[in-house]
């Protein structure tokens, strides 16, 4: 290892020693530091310099990176080594650089920091001391609108638009990869080429039929408003393989940057959940697209992908991140969506709650106009869309900072004229949302003359069916998922199955309406003769017993039901129900069970001689069609 040099040098150099602290002077005012054959020395009052290193280093810019949440100090350093080696320029973060290990990570065994006492500390401050004055400047690390010296900027990977069109001077630094994709171009400037791209855009809402694309398409440009307008769900597009999802998806992503196709969309189910949330933070009022939503495989696997979905589409239902602790115990920044997610998927998450923070859009093989597809995706690969979206945004800029509060009434106006009878109370709110967003943009392109006042209004015409027609569709899709529907479905299911039984609630025996439906088949070669005559079949149970028929009544012993459904919904890859007494008050609040006078809103009741508490559903057929009196299978009282 070098120690210094030698005697023979040090006589060399010491004639120049007062030169060079008169050099140094201005930048190390206790002239500790100085640099000889490109090399930081510590020098000592009137002792010769002593290397402590064999490089030297300077601070050539200070930036804050600030993403919306925090904003950190980055250093960007640059070197050389004593024998005239350049260093590669690395940007390090004011919290790493009074650790120097900054220097081996990225300058490797070239460059040394000698033994001493104190000797690192000598060289963090050595650095700083002998840079000239950095350049400062502002870096932001995320997409979407910031206030910048009083006026609004939209942000991307190019710099940002605001109400004059593109300010390249605002410095964007979203990260590697496919962020840099998020790169609009500047507003189109004559009215032709502003017409083409709106025209372009609009292609879109005849892909396929209206219940699709006209969602797909005001989510798309809803997701520039989540300054002012909450985006508290996610789309959820659903459909087999081969069906387009990804390529419709990818029409909505390529608003925000030419270079996105279905092959090079921003997210992934196959990257980590921790991934999938920054980048849903970086995203800031934009649409993030996370492709192939296919839980298969190992049961791990498909446990592992169904954790990922719940925590990042619960996230943008919440609009909240994930709290956590550093090693001190003190309290994390966490990330949480800032735009609009949309996800597509060959199936959709089991868990009721999350699918009502989303608006599902189903496809179907044939859906999409293929030929019209191909002309949408070179008008997007051109930049087209794009165009579109960069136009909006400079429409916006002047706008955006009091918009909040008429957008609000306009969502209200919309949520209070629409009727879907049993619906999730947050359905009214996500069509209301986009439709919001929908007639801001209509509002858009009337403003600037691109359509036809009839085109317009017919445009406002179809999105309001389209939005309806897949708010009822929703409606039915949460019915069938809502816990006490599923629970309900579940039971039939056993039934059906030879998994479970119901009783008579005298005999114990079968009841005599229909007893095929209750669980009970017919046993030709066990029949009785004497108690059913010789064309009477006697009937036996399959599987467990859960309740008991008492005239029009049905009574459900729910510890057993409920881990009859338990099963049959693990046979069925379902997912887990919720908790028994959650279930019991949500079959009660939906009108199936009555509500009983015992704890646990259980009622009292007899049933083959013994007293018990039984959830009481009192009309038998919400469970099935009971048989009536007199039809095939009755077998009277037993």
């Amino acid at each position: 290892m070098e120690q210094g040099n030698s005697e023979s040098s040090q006589k060399c150099e010491s004639e120049s020693i007062n030169n060079l602290h008169q050099m140094w002077a201005a930048n190390s005012p206790d002239n500790k530091y100085l640099v000889l054959n490109n090399a930081i020395h510590l020098s000592k009052k009137s002792d010769l310099p002593i290397p402590i290193c064999n490089f030297s280093a300077q601070i050539l810019s200070e930036e804050t990176h600030d993403d919306g949440q925090s904003a950190n100090t980055v250093f960007l350093i640059e070197g050389v080594t004593k024998v005239g080696k350049v260093l590669p320029s690395v940007a390090v973060s004011a919290e790493q650089y009074g650790g120097l290990n900054w220097i081996q990570t990225n300058w490797g065994s070239r460059a040394i920091i000698y033994v001493g006492n104190s000797y690192r500390d000598h060289v963090k401050n050595a650095i700083q001391l002998l840079s000239t004055e950095p350049k400062r400047a502002v870096v932001f690390k995320h997409t979407g609108w910031r206030k910048i010296d009083g006026n609004y900027f939209y942000l991307h990977s190019g710099g940002a638009i605001g109400e004059c069109g593109q300010d390249d001077t605002v410095r964007v630094l979203l990260g590697g990869g496919r962020l840099a994709n998020f790169e609009l171009p500047p507003p189109p400037q004559s009215a032709s080429d502003l017409c083409e791209a709106i025209r372009s855009s609009l292609a879109l809402l005849d892909l396929a039929p209206d219940r699709v694309t006209f969602p797909l398409f005001a989510a798309t440009f809803c997701s520039i408003l989540s300054e002012v307008l909450v985006i508290d769900f996610s789309i959820f597009l659903v459909g087999p393989s081969g069906s387009q999802k990804s390529e419709l998806a990818a029409q909505c992503q390529s608003h925000f940057g030419k270079k996105f196709n279905r092959t090079a969309l921003p997210g992934s189910w196959s990257s980590t959940v921790n991934a999938n949330e920054r980048l849903a933070f970086t995203l800031k009022d934009s649409i993030f697209v996370v492709d192939d939503y296919a839980p298969a495989g190992s049961s791990a696997e498909v446990s592992r992908m169904s954790g990922a979905a719940d925590r990042l589409l619960r996230g943008q239902g919440n609009r909240s991140g994930r709290d956590r602790l550093t090693s001190d115990a003190q309290s994390k920044l966490s990330f949480y969506p800032r735009g609009m997610i949309m996800v597509t998927g060959e199936d959709l998450p089991r868990n009721h709650s999350l699918l009502a923070r989303c608006l599902v859009i189903e496809m179907n093989h044939g859906d999409v106009n293929l030929e019209r597809l191909t002309v949408a995706q070179e008008n997007s690969a051109s930049g087209k869309n794009a165009l579109a979206a960069s136009s909006f945004i400079q429409w916006l800029a002047p706008k955006i900072e009091g918009l909040a509060q008429s957008l609000l009434k306009e969502q209200e106006k919309f949520r209070t004229s629409l009727e879907f009878s049993g619906c999730h109370a947050r359905t009214p709110d996500i069509i209301a949302t986009l439709l919001t967003g929908f007639n801001l943009f209509l509002e858009f392109i009337d403003e600037r003359g691109i359509l036809s006042q009839g085109e317009v209004d017919t445009l406002r015409v179809r999105g309001r069916a389209a939005m309806t027609e897949v708010g009822r569709l929703q409606v039915e899709l949460n019915s069938t998922e809502e816990p006490a529907g599923k629970f309900m479905d579940l039971v039939r299911s056993a039934l059906i199955s030879g998994m479970a039984y119901i009783a008579d609630a005298k005999s114990g025996h079968a009841p005599k309406w229909s007893p095929g439906q209750w669980g009970w088949y017919a046993d030709a070669e066990l029949m009785s003769l004497e108690q059913y005559g010789s064309h009477q079949p006697k009937w036996k149970p399959r599987g467990s017993k859960i309740g008991w028929l008492d005239g029009q009544s049905l009574y459900l012993e729910m510890g057993a039901a409920y881990g009859v459904a338990q099963a049959m919904a693990k046979n069925q890859g379902s997912g887990a129900l919720i908790t028994k007494n959650t279930l019991i008050k949500r079959l009660v609040q939906k009108g199936f069970a009555m509500k009983g006078e015992r704890k646990k809103n259980l009622k009292k009741c007899t049933v083959e001689g013994a007293s018990i508490c039984a959830l009481h559903f009192p009309d038998r057929s919400v469970l099935v069609s009971a048989g009536k009196t007199g039809e095939v299978g009755e077998v009277g009282e037993v």
